[in-house]
This record gives structure tokens, sequence and C-alpha cells, in this order.
């Protein structure tokens, strides 16, 4: 069957030529119309396909048809944000088509009408007589996959000649288990935060508050809702101008300014609310070390070393999407929170150091 359906787009190129929707169009597809290689993209297409909704006798979710005077080929694909139907169309006729993208409509069990879920403008696809099209259509939202076990497709097809609009029908079922298609969704995220303090809470307060904190993440997502990672922050110049006794321990020169660094490792729950639109939980746990900053000599340093627990929780924004090659898609990320830090024994020359530390944060990162 893989050798048919690559057959299938060989056999238009010594008569016809791809057409390309800019806007959703993906990198494998173009480097594939760069290099001439049909190949390409249907190797791209079997990587991401989505196999809980593949045909047990042909292992693949292709659907083929020929209605409205053109030839259609249907497959299910996603990534770890959101997923794709490849639409193929070659046109048998003698006169141009043109297919209505923005009108394409799927049907979720019988019951649901959904439309493609385009982050731009798209235009109407034309394709003269003899030239075909591949071209990837966004479903509106990924996470609706699960709770749909049947999905019809209705493709508008306009008629130059007739100047009638014909529907191209096919229809998909799920043949598999959930946590097959979960896989999908895995992903790599590096964020980096920056923001103030909000508050500090216990015998931290002796050190003074910080000017500033910056933090930095790297999750990698197993599934959908579920990830680990690495956290770091670093909050910057503690005073303590107002307690000369933390002065004088820090610094018997009265010129110090403390930082707190925190590095460790946390479980991230994140939850959409839109394609675009999710919060992250990360609970963590690692080390602390509170540091005299403006001392140069670092053997006289006074410092201390902890373990201290984190908690991170931001609302974040998908407002990008880079579509690179080999299907692989780049999302940009912005978005707000806060961050808590608690260290329940530290010490400095015998002096409790211990207690919570609340900061905001602004986000910008990148997932893939």
């Amino acid at each position: 069957m893989k050798y048919l359906l690559l057959l299938l787009f060989l056999s238009t190129s010594a008569f016809a030529r791809v057409n390309y929707v800019a806007p959703i169009a993906i990198g494998a597809t173009l480097a594939a119309s760069a290099v001439g290689s049909h190949e390409a993209i249907y190797r791209a297409l079997i990587q991401h396909e989505l196999k809980n909704w593949s045909r047990p006798e042909t292992g693949t979710s292709v659907r083929l048809e020929n209605q409205c005077g053109v030839n259609a080929e249907f497959h299910l694909a996603g990534n770890s944000r959101d997923n794709f139907l490849l639409l193929g169309i070659a046109n048998t006729l003698p006169n141009e088509v043109v297919i209505k993208n923005s009108d394409i409509k799927f049907v979720y069990d019988n019951k649901r009408d959904r439309f493609p879920g385009f982050r731009n403008d798209v235009s109407d696809s034309k394709i003269s007589s003899g030239w075909w099209q591949v071209t990837w259509i966004p479903f509106p939202s990924k996470d609706e996959f699960k709770k749909v076990d049947h999905i019809k497709v209705e493709v508008p097809v306009w008629d130059a000649a007739t100047r009638e609009t014909c529907i191209i029908s096919t229809s998909f079922e799920r043949t598999g288990h959930n946590h097959v298609e979960d896989q999908s969704y895995s992903a790599v995220e590096l964020m980096l935060d920056g923001g103030f303090p909000i508050g500090q809470y216990g015998d931290i307060k002796e050190l003074g508050g910080p000017s500033s904190i910056l933090a930095f993440e790297i999750n990698f997502y197993l599934n959908a809702h579920h990830g680990v990672g690495v956290v770091f922050s670093n909050e910057y110049d503690f005073d303590g101008s107002d307690n000369p006794k933390i002065i004088n321990e820090f610094d018997e020169r009265r010129n110090y300014s403390a930082g707190i660094s925190f590095i460790g490792a946390q479980y991230v729950y994140r939850h959409f609310f839109t394609q675009n639109l999710y919060f992250t939980y990360g609970p963590g746990i690692g080390v602390q070390f509170i540091e005299d900053l403006k001392e140069n000599d670092r053997n006289n340093r006074e410092s201390s070393t902890t373990f201290a627990f984190s908690e991170k929780l931001m609302l974040n924004w998908r407002f990008y999407q880079f579509q690179a090659a080999n299907y692989q898609m780049m999302d940009f990320v912005t978005g707000f929170g806060v961050i808590h830090h608690w260290a329940p024994s530290v010490e400095v020359n015998g002096q409790d150091l211990s207690g919570n530390r609340l900061n905001f944060l602004f986000r910008v990162g990148f997932g893939f």
C-alpha cells in the first residue's frame, strides 16, 4: 500500500506540478518541491501519521476518493500541538477547480461541525486541469481528538466550467487506544523568565529584598499533560540595609549584595484552555545557594547551601508557530506567572534565613 501511495504522487508529476498554500504548507513539502522528491513528503507523513486512525488492513489512515471529477487522498497526521488533515487533490477535469480551504468541514461523531484552525487568513486553492496539490489542513483542537471516534471530512470543490460547488467527502474511524495517540504530544520546551519580588515570609526577610529575578527551565513533555524538567533561578541584590547584623555577617566592610540561586528538577503539569492558551504548574526540589556577590575573594565569601523547594505556576500563550523542515514545528511562547521558593532550614554564621520567597515572572520561550 505504501508503494501504491507513492506511485499516486509520482504518476502525476509527468504532466503536472505542485501548488502549495503558503500559510499551511510544511517545511517537508517545501523541501520536497525544491529537490523534486515526492518521497520526502511521504516519509514525513508516515513519521507523524496518527496510528489510532489507521486501518488494520493497510496500516495507514489513508482514504482515497474519486468524486467531483477529481482524485482525492486524505491522511491524518499530528505533532506535539496540532493534528492535521493531509489533503491531496489531482484535477482530472478539463477545466480549473477551486478548493475552498476555509470552508472545509469536519463532522465529529455525526453530531458536531468543526472548521479548520488556520492561524492566518487562507485563500482558496486553484488547481488547473492536469495539476495536483498537497495541502496540510489544521484541525481546530488536538485535545478534541480524545473525545472523538468518527470524523467525516467534507471538502467543497468549485467547478470553473459549471460554476457549481461539489462536496468531496470521506470518513475516518478510530481503531486504536488513546495512549498511543497521546505520545504525539511529546515535546521539548525552553523558557526564559524574568521578574520582580512580590513578598518574603519568615526569617529570610532579614536578608533584605531582591531587586530582580532571572529564571530558566527546560521541560520534556511525555504526553499531553505531564512532563519533567530542570529549573534554575537567580535572585539578585539582597541589600539588607535595615539589618546591620546581617551586613556584618556577610562583609565586615558593610559592602555586600547577596544573591540566592536555585537549581532543581521539577514535574510539570499542563492544561490546554485553547489550542494556543495553556497553563503549567511545576513543583520541584533542588539545591539553594546564598552568597555575597560583592566579595571579590571567593574563598572569603560567606555562603550557605541547602535543600529547597520550588513551585512555578505560569499562564502561557503560543503567539507564533514556525514550520521547519521534516515536519518539525517550532512554537514561540510568551506568558506570565509566579514562582515560589521555600527553604525550610538555612543558616549563615548562626543567623536563621529560612522562609518563603514569592516572585512575579514574565516569560518568553520556544518549544518543538
